[in-house]
């Protein structure tokens, strides 16, 4: 039996002329690799916005603030925290063996080795323990405190004792003592966090040309960390001299002394319509919306996560109670 053999027939296209006019059928492949480059570069930026650098994040945003039209206000609670840190250092008289500095939206404390530790000793020295006490207190009344870490730090000088064989566990062993005097004066203990450097970030060379310790820089090297960080606060991210929305205001100064057009207006409007103060009004909501939203977006993949979690165990457990069964059934055979 012969197949029929079915021959499509090619639609052809003639100019004006009458000419033949033949069309390349892989035009296609330009668009489709458009909407793959545009795709690859939407989910890069994606990517790239989920990690967030804080101190990058802080210095970018300081400059975009230059840009339209002045610096960022400084968190108020900030300055607090520093002035009262100065003041328990002063009063306890450490100042000089302490030192507290501010940048990038957090706090840190630094506090020589030698006003706390004895060599070698973990424990902390009468005089230190009531300053850090203080601080401690001082850390606890923080509204939006998010993070303390402590940060211990020793010289490269091997040390080997019966408790601590390596400055990896000296380093941590302090900086957990200072945790734990936190903890004491209210610091919730799930906002703070211990890290032990041990040697490995030093201030200054340990060694000189010649391969020998420098005691001076050793005894800076020795040194305990406290970084604070708060909470972000939207609403202190203002700026001080002009809007960021000053580069859109209306040249016809009679359309600001009218009456404040509603909300449903608002959104009627164009960007170029509306005023200075309508236009923050709706960036402020904006940022409220997102930030309610976010919240509620965490706390249902807080529960789904919880959900997922006890239908794994459910499962395992279905799992084990029947391999439980089997070994019952086989155990009577030899009954």
């Amino acid at each position: 039996m012969q197949k029929k053999q079915h021959n499509r027939k090619k639609a052809v296209a003639f100019d004006d002329a009458g000419e033949e006019v033949h069309h390349d059928e892989s035009n296609w492949l330009i668009s489709y690799a458009d909407m793959m480059t545009l795709l690859m570069g939407f989910f890069i930026l994606m990517y790239s916005m989920s990690i967030t650098d804080e101190s990058k994040f802080s210095s970018v945003s300081q400059e975009v603030a230059k840009y339209f039209g002045g610096p960022l206000e400084e968190d108020p609670r900030i300055k607090e925290v520093y002035g009262k840190v100065s003041g328990v250092l002063s009063n306890n008289e450490i100042e000089k063996f302490a030192h507290v500095e501010f940048k990038n939206g957090k706090i840190f404390i630094k506090f020589d080795n030698e006003i706390l530790f004895k060599s070698g000793s973990p424990y902390l020295t009468k005089k230190a323990r009531q300053a850090i006490k203080s601080v401690g207190a001082v850390l606890a009344k923080i509204k939006g405190l998010e993070e303390v870490k402590v940060n211990g730090h020793t010289d490269s000088v091997p040390i080997k004792s019966r408790y601590y064989p390596s400055n990896w566990e000296l380093s941590a062993a302090r900086a957990s003592t200072i945790v734990r005097h936190f903890n004491s004066k209210g610091v919730p203990g799930k906002k703070l966090r211990v890290i032990g450097h041990g040697g490995t970030k030093p201030l200054l060379p340990d060694k000189d040309e010649n391969g020998k310790y420098i005691k001076k820089n050793l005894k800076v090297n020795r040194r305990v960390e406290v970084e604070v960080k708060l909470a972000r606060n939207t609403n202190i991210m203002k700026f001080k001299k002009k809007s960021m929305f000053s580069f859109l205001k209306s040249d016809n100064k009679e359309e600001e002394t009218k009456r404040e057009p509603s909300s449903k207006e608002n959104k009627d409007k164009s960007i170029h319509e509306l005023t200075d103060k309508e236009i923050e009004e709706r960036y402020q909501k904006a940022q409220e919306k997102l930030k309610k939203t976010n919240q509620r977006l965490r706390k249902i993949q807080s529960l789904q996560k919880q959900k997922e979690k006890r239908l794994k165990m459910m499962q395992k457990i279905e799992e084990l109670e029947g391999k439980a069964q089997k070994s019952e059934q086989e155990l009577q055979k030899y009954n």
